[in-house]
């Protein structure tokens, strides 16, 4: 900028001097005579001479030392990194223009939520499966091989499932009735009375262990256990029919007619069309010297038309003798 200012200094200094030339008289009439003519010339002259003094300036300017004033666009340069907020600033106006895009205040916060609640939840949920644990009962262990024993067409492998039920589970009735009667389809008739006496020990009065091991006296021979066995029972008490001609068939092999005729007599209130329970109560009336009664009970029986050839040829054999 010096340079410029010098430049201007020796303009002024030629215009001084131009001035002090005009003053001579002869000199101005030189100049207006020339000035006339090249007036316009001139102008020109100067305005080039201006271009080319200030173009050469600037030049000069462009070569000086970066320790100069800083240009235009790097005092706005340094103002956008000396204040970066201002870029960040929206003003009410903008945002009343952009109400179209509106985001959702809390959608996007709620996943963050979820996010850290889930981890609570499942130390929740794994501290609950490992202070809760299912346990099965010896209830429902039991009922499993019991299950099982029922599904199982083996013999050996049934006896073995019932045990391991009843050692779960003592008093368990139907486990107790199905161990007998696999003992009795083993032919395994001994092991099959001990085990229904154990389990009447635990069940004294169930009708249908009763009715089996009562039974299996009969069968054996053992016709004082039978009848204890089902005395144990108060007749009087039980219109089960099984249970009934098992002691009447008991009471007989006893010897004992009279109450073998009772029972015989209930039954056939419970049941007339039975022949057995006729050919029964003709055998106790024999006995009892009731020939009578006892052929009446027997021709009922053969009306029946219910019973073996050879059973009817007996009770006709007897028939014609109490004739």
């Amino acid at each position: 900028m010096s340079l410029l200012n010098q430049v201007l200094q020796d303009l002024e200094k030629r215009d001084a001097d131009n001035s002090k030339l005009i003053q001579d008289p002869i000199l101005l009439k030189q100049i207006k005579v020339a000035g006339q003519g090249s007036k316009k010339n001139h102008r020109l002259i100067i305005i080039v001479i201006l271009l080319f003094i200030v173009s050469v300036a600037y030049g000069i300017y462009l070569f000086l030392p970066n320790n100069s004033q800083p240009s235009l666009a790097e005092i706005k340069a340094t103002a956008f990194i000396k204040e970066p907020a201002s870029v960040k600033i929206i003003t009410p106006a903008i945002i009343k223009n952009e109400t179209p895009v509106k985001l959702a205040p809390i959608v996007k916060k709620q996943p963050k939520k979820v996010s850290i609640q889930n981890p609570v939840i499942k130390q929740d949920e794994k501290s609950a499966s490992k202070k809760i644990k299912p346990r099965i009962s010896t209830q429902h262990k039991a009922e499993y091989f019991y299950d099982k024993a029922k599904e199982s067409s083996d013999l050996l492998e049934q006896q073995f499932l019932l045990n391991k039920a009843l050692s779960l589970k003592t008093a368990y009735l139907n486990a107790h009735l199905l161990l007998a009667t696999n003992l009795l389809r083993q032919g395994l008739t001994d092991s099959a009375i001990t085990s229904l006496q154990n389990s009447l020990k635990l069940f004294p009065e169930n009708i249908d262990l009763t009715n089996i091991l009562a039974q299996l006296y009969l069968q054996t021979k053992q016709f004082k256990f039978s009848l204890n066995t089902l005395l144990k029972i108060n007749p009087a008490n039980t219109r089960n029919e099984t249970y009934l001609s098992l002691l009447a068939a008991a009471y007989q092999q006893n010897n004992d007619a009279e109450n073998s005729a009772v029972i015989y007599q209930k039954l056939l209130h419970i049941n007339t069309d039975k022949a057995e329970y006729w050919l029964g109560l003709a055998l106790a009336f024999e006995k009892l010297k009731r020939p009578k009664l006892a052929k009446t009970a027997y021709q009922h029986a053969l009306n029946k038309n219910s019973l073996q050839a050879n059973i009817v040829s007996y009770i006709k054999q007897r028939i014609a003798q109490l004739n």
